[in-house]
């Protein structure tokens, strides 16, 4: 296999992507038990090693957490500070149906939020098999 020295280069990775990387392979060991213990601690686990990189991002107008009477199923709305595309944006969370949360994703929905120029609606669902 043969790799280039020249030309189109991969760009450096950022260096909060850097940061997110290095403490995810900090993290390998204790990822690796999670193949032993019930989806409940395995859970608990994926959300403490996502809270760091969870926190901050951009800031909105306003965040809104609310639960859906029927379902009683939450929800965040994201409101960047402005807003500059119609309608709304509705995001299901990663994490395969079965990990993860609003929590998890909070950042992520906030950049969306703020770079798309529209709200952020995100969906706190029931997680599998529940």
């Amino acid at each position: 296999m043969t790799f280039a020295t020249s030309g189109n280069l991969p760009k450096p990775l950022d260096p909060t992507i850097q940061e997110f990387v290095a403490h995810l392979e900090g993290e390998g060991e204790r990822l690796k038990k999670l193949m032993g213990e019930d989806m409940t601690t395995r859970r608990k686990i994926a959300e403490m090693v996502r809270e760091k990189f969870s926190r901050s991002g951009p800031v909105m107008a306003s965040v809104i957490d609310m639960t859906l009477a029927e379902s009683g199923l939450k929800l965040r709305v994201y409101e960047p500070e402005t807003i500059t595309a119609p309608g709304c944006m509705l995001y299901l969370h990663g994490g395969g149906w079965v990990m993860f949360s609003i929590n998890t994703h909070d950042r992520l929905m906030r950049e969306y939020a703020h770079r798309a120029g529209c709200v952020v609606v995100g969906l706190d669902y029931s997680l599998a098999p529940e």
